[in-house]
């Protein structure tokens, strides 16, 4: 939520999204297994993973992507043990909230937040 809210802001100033996380007003953690802030993505070797998604020709469009598992690229969910995918004002659904993945806690913690899941 904080990305989301921090591209809003980016959004008013300029227009547009960004796909580099340092352009935000926002300090995300350092990745410590891989970190390309510039691509928006963040890795840690604790599994958890961050995503700026900004395919626009997508059906989702303009969204952040987070969670815990292999892929946190957005291309394959199934490799999520457990995902959010935050939908950005200006998308296809703007302000929607999506969480799944095959972790058996998975589903109480989107219930928990009421997460839309898929």
């Amino acid at each position: 939520k904080g990305i989301k809210d921090a591209q809003e802001a980016y959004y008013m100033a300029n227009g547009s999204y960004t796909d580099d996380l340092t352009q935000l007003d926002i300090t995300i953690p350092k990745g410590d297994l891989k970190s390309q802030p510039e691509y928006g993505q963040e890795t840690y070797t604790n599994g958890m993973c961050i995503n700026n998604v900004t395919n626009i020709s997508s059906a989702g469009g303009w969204n952040v992507l987070g969670g815990l598992g292999s892929d946190c690229s957005g291309r394959d969910a199934s490799l999520m043990q457990c995902y959010f995918r935050v939908y950005f004002d200006n998308s296809s659904q703007p302000g929607v909230i999506k969480c799944g993945g095959a972790h058996p806690d998975c589903a109480s913690i989107c219930k928990t937040f009421s997460f839309v899941t898929q």
